[in-house]
């Protein structure tokens, strides 16, 4: 996540059981060099604890025109707690490769499955035969 994205909420152990709920908003500022077509993602991090979140929501805009000095959210700048935890977003080609490795594994997945349920089925189709006789 960037740096500047890291929010943390802690709460002392010695805290009573019990529920505690805390509003927070997040806001990020990324440059686009024209209008298209761009892939976002919401990011999270499960670092310990136990927690929920409710009504979350992802909200993007297009702003054609740049008012006086944009500093943008910076990607993968560290500035985390853990730098090891950050690294820099993927580019459309990463995603489009990630997307179809993807794709793969399922399809041999799907075609692993398929093979091993023609199997089966052959198997149980040859003991009623026998059962049969």
């Amino acid at each position: 996540m960037p740096g500047n994205q890291d929010i943390s909420l802690w709460l002392d152990d010695a805290m009573p059981t019990g529920v505690y709920q805390f509003p927070a908003s997040l806001h990020g500022l990324f440059s686009v060099a024209s209008a298209g077509t761009y892939t976002y993602y919401f990011l999270g991090i499960e670092s310990s604890g136990s927690y929920t979140l409710n009504d979350t929501q992802f909200t993007l805009i297009y702003i054609p025109t740049s008012y006086g000095t944009v500093m943008p959210t910076l990607a993968g700048t560290g500035g985390s707690r853990d730098d090891s935890e950050t690294r820099p977003g993927m580019t459309e080609a990463d995603v489009n490769t990630e997307r179809m490795e993807s794709i793969s594994a399922n399809d041999a997945r799907v075609r692993r499955e398929l093979t091993e349920m023609r199997a089966r089925m052959e198997k149980l189709e040859r003991e009623m035969e026998n059962n049969q006789r």
